[in-house]
């Protein structure tokens, strides 16, 4: 079941992207631990993520009061982000990442991914347990 679960946050654009999608499905819900249990996510990581974006609101609310119509608009859902915000979160993620990030070799046949990370080109694997 967990591997299905996988699949379903899955973003064909990164990592990044698939724990926006997460993180995204959890704010609409109605947050409770039985919605991430049975959606395949961990109730109590959701519950940090979103105390963290409501500080992080809070804190850019604070410094840039004019912007807190653009952070949660009337109900407090924001819709999925288009196109060009996905590119500029990924953007924005990868700046703060940049000793975390491998690509793929696409010449190696192992029927496991491996990677090489573009800060120090190391050779990488995923754990077989990761949800990545």
């Amino acid at each position: 079941r967990k591997i299905c679960m996988r699949e379903m946050w899955k973003h064909p654009n990164g990592d990044v992207l698939s724990i926006l999608k997460a993180f995204g499905a959890y704010s609409y819900s109605d947050k409770s631990e039985a919605w991430a249990i049975n959606h395949g996510l961990q109730p109590k990581l959701m519950a940090e993520m979103d105390a963290l974006a409501s500080q992080l609101s809070g804190i850019v609310k604070m410094y840039f009061p004019g912007l807190s119509s653009k952070l949660a608009p009337p109900g407090g859902r924001l819709p999925p982000p288009t196109a060009k915000q996905e590119t500029l979160l990924r953007q924005i993620a990868l700046a703060g990442l940049v000793d975390r990030v491998a690509r793929r070799d696409e010449e190696d046949r192992n029927p496991r991914a491996v990677y090489h990370t573009l800060y120090t080109d190391e050779t990488v694997m995923i754990h077989n347990h990761s949800c990545l």
